[in-house]
Parts: structure tokens; sequence; C-alpha cells
């Protein structure tokens, strides 16, 4: 005999991305498209360079303002038992519903966003790659260098438009909508990283997941990962967009309370938004990571494997929604006997930062970060000595921040 008893799972159900999910999910079916088993469905592929726009028909479909209605019609009948617990929350208003159905069609096309920039991103590395094997110049090494980064790239745009085992890949469109947060999708990572994996010879090349608070460190600069029985060491960022250099921004983060302030202008602010406190120096180059890329390792050195045990400096930054109406937070604090033993804030939704600052145990007097090859997307090593024969790093190299954000409850 077995005993026990079973915990319901807690899900707040006043969660606005939740409630924007399911909404999403009744509008796709009023409106009648059929996602495929391939975003190459949806999207345009023709041509050598293609636009990668969303295909007419599907456009059609999706604007139909009939499908605004019906959709509009239904949600007031699904969700009409949580409408006072709605009313209830700081993010809700009574046109609510009618302004995201308005935006349906608008955050579709965004949600295509990841999978095509992994798409350019391949495209233009055979590119790249296939003008180095044309050029008569360059040495026999550069062109086997260059002959596998092509074959890499090619297969990477076999796995985006799913010519095989369609249903078990993480570009299945129903289960890429899920994880990108735009279908309801309890089961799939929200807004993954995923790290391309060359397959063993004869084996299959293959793109892992992972959620983007995991994979900073998992798929930090030069991290170890072993799949399947073998070591791969994360080399490569992918964002290869040919004529395009990786894009940085600046931050400052409060010391007191770790408010996070992205600096627009030259200077920034020089006081916390929310607790008052003077702001430290800026943090520039920082870079938000998207998808890496991996490279079989037989072999892993002693420093290597050291850095990997003390693992990565993670720095955690939070801000709080503004709708407009300034920093929208509750505040409590737990007292006993009149004495205050802990102050608590909590925002209905607020963005999160998760910014990995270089390994534990690096050199002093190197800085925050890694140093970035901005033409080949590699990652440099952490000491000349440790540089990569049958790689060099190209002429460009940036020291870079590299960071992810979600935005949760």
């Amino acid at each position: 005999m077995v005993a026990g008893a079973v915990a319901p799972p807690q899900i707040d159900l006043t969660n606005e991305e939740l409630i924007r999910a399911h909404l999403h999910s009744i509008w796709l079916t009023e409106t009648g498209v059929s996602l495929g088993a391939s975003l190459k469905e949806l999207l345009d592929l023709s041509r050598t360079e293609p636009s990668l726009e969303l295909l007419g028909h599907i456009k059609d479909e999706i604007c139909k303002p009939a499908a605004e209605a019906c959709t509009l019609s239904r949600a007031e009948r699904v969700f009409r038992d949580i409408i006072p617990d709605l009313k209830e929350s700081q993010w809700y208003s009574d046109d609510w519903f009618n302004r995201e159905i308005e935006r349906a069609a608008e955050n579709f096309e965004l949600a295509t966003g990841r999978w095509k920039h992994l798409y350019r991103s391949a495209q233009s590395q055979m590119k790249q790659q296939n003008s180095i094997m044309m050029d008569a110049s360059r040495s026999s090494r550069d062109k086997e260098k260059a002959k596998k980064l092509h074959r890499e790239a090619f297969k990477q745009l076999q796995l985006l438009t799913n010519d095989s085992d369609v249903y078990q890949s993480d570009f299945y469109s129903y289960r890429y909508f899920a994880s990108e947060g735009f279908l309801p999708g309890y089961n799939f990572p929200r807004l993954p990283l995923s790290a391309y994996i060359p397959g063993r010879r004869g084996g299959y090349d293959e793109y892992l997941s992972r959620p983007r608070f995991l994979a900073i460190s998992e798929f930090g600069p030069r991290a170890v990962i072993y799949h399947e029985g073998s070591k791969y060491e994360i080399n490569r960022v992918i964002f290869m967009i040919e004529g395009k250099e990786p894009v940085t921004g600046s931050i400052k983060l409060c010391a007191h309370c770790g408010y996070l302030h992205q600096i627009i202008d030259d200077i920034g602010p020089d006081l916390c938004e929310k607790c008052g406190k003077a702001l430290g120096l800026p943090m520039h180059n920082m870079f938000r990571m998207r998808n890496v890329s991996a490279r079989r390792r037989d072999r892993i050195s002693a420093d290597e494997e050291e850095r990997q045990r003390f693992g990565y400096e993670l720095k955690t930054a939070v801000r709080f929604s503004d709708r407009g109406k300034g920093i929208s937070f509750r505040t409590a604090s737990i007292s006993k006997d009149g004495a205050e033993l802990a102050s608590l804030e909590y925002g209905p939704a607020a963005t999160l930062w998760r910014i990995n600052k270089g390994w534990k145990r690096r050199k002093i007097g190197s800085g925050p970060g890694f140093v970035l090859d901005t033409e080949k997307g590699r990652w440099e090593k952490q000491s000349a000595l440790e540089g990569d024969p049958e790689d060099p790093m190209g002429p460009s190299t940036k020291r870079v921040i590299p960071y992810v954000e979600d935005t949760r409850n």
C-alpha cells in the first residue's frame, strides 16, 4: 500500500502573462490559422535573401476583424468567474481585453523574433564561410575550418525548418510559440536560451534549450556541458548578422537595494529611483545573451576544471513595472512585540536581470566580463597562454558583460 497526499499546484490565476497567453490561444482558434509543423509554413523563406515576413495568407487570416469580435465574446465567457479577482489586481483595467486582442497579431509576429535571429545568423555564417572557401588566396587550413563552420550552419538551418523528427523538435511551431510565452506552455521552458550542439560522427546535431536564468551560467562563456556521454565547451555566441556588431548598453545598479537603472543618455541618474540612495559608477558593454554554440572537447585542462568548480560571479538586479504611474509595488513588514523583523516588497510584475560578471577566481584587475571576438562571435580564453592555435582570435575584440532578463510575477 502506498499512502500520501498530493498538494494541488499553486497557480496565480490573476497573473497577467498567464491570462494573456490563454487569450492568445482563444484568438488563434478564432482566426482559424494553423501553425503547421514549422515556422517555414508561416514565414516567407523564398529567395536567397528571404524577408522572413509573415506569408500573405497568414496576415490576412490573423487580421480578420471578425476574429477580434469573436475572441472578445468568447473570452468574456471563459474568464467570467475570475473577473472580480482581476479587478483587484494592479495591472487590470476595463479595456484590458480589448487592447490585448488588438495587439494579438503584432505579438504573434514578435514571437517569431528568436527563430528569425537564429535563421539569419545561420545564413550569415554560411555566406561568410562560403566566401572563404571560394577565396583562392586563403590557406588550406582556413578553408577546412570554413568548410566545417559552413556545414554546421547548414545543419542549424535544417533544425530550424524541422526537416526530420518534427514533433520532437524545440522548433515545432506550437511548442515554439508556447516557449515564447505567446501560448500557454506549462511543460516548456519559457523564453529559453538555446545552445547548438554538433553531433558526433554519424550522430545528430541538435539545440539544447534551458530557462534563461539557468542558461546564463550553464551556457556561460567557456562553460563545459555534458551531453550524451560527451563534453562540450560553449565557445561562441550566435549573434552574427553580417556587417553588424553585438549590441551593448550601460546600466547602474543601486548598491543598497539592488534596483536596476538602464542608461538611456550618456550620464544616467545619480540617485536610485526606488530608495533615493546615491548610485555608483555605471557598468558598460552589457551584452544580452540570446543563443550560443558549443564545440566538442575531448580534453579539458586542469585550469579549466578549476574554474568550473568555482563557477561564475552572478548578480541579480530588479526593476518594478512602470505603467505610466510610477513604480508599482506594495510593502509590508513582519513585527514581533513592536520590533520589525523584516520588510517585504512585492511587485505584480518585475523585470529581473541576471548578470554574469566573470569567473569567481579571475585575475585581480582584469575587470568584470569576458572578451568577445566581435567578428567570429567567439569567447576568448582567460589567458593568452590558453589561445587556440586552430581557431585564433580575429582582429576585433571587446570586453562585454553578458546578461539575461525576464519579467516575473
